[in-house]
């Protein structure tokens, strides 16, 4: 769903030869020019934030609490591309 009230929610899936491997359901929090994903009961990651670099590009980080109650986490670049159609089965 697009932003409205500060607050954007989305789904996705996972599917492999046909079967749903995974699902998901999301709650985005703005933050200024950030997008924050947060949940503090989960063991890692806790928190994805999400920073756009430019008109192509986006840093996404996940980050935490360590073992040892530290924060700890790591950054993924990622670039806009473009898809090529799907094939039809």
């Amino acid at each position: 769903m697009p932003p409205n009230g500060g607050l954007m929610m989305g789904a996705g899936r996972t599917v492999v030869n046909g079967a749903t491997r995974s699902s998901e359901h999301l709650r985005l929090r703005a933050r200024d020019d950030t997008l924050v994903f947060e949940n503090l009961a989960h063991d890692f990651p806790q928190r994805i934030l999400y920073r756009r670099l430019g008109a192509d590009s986006v840093v996404a980080r996940a980050e935490g609490l360590g073992a040892n109650g530290a924060v700890r986490g790591f950054n993924i670049p990622m670039r806009r591309v473009e898809c090529a159609p799907r094939p039809a089965p």
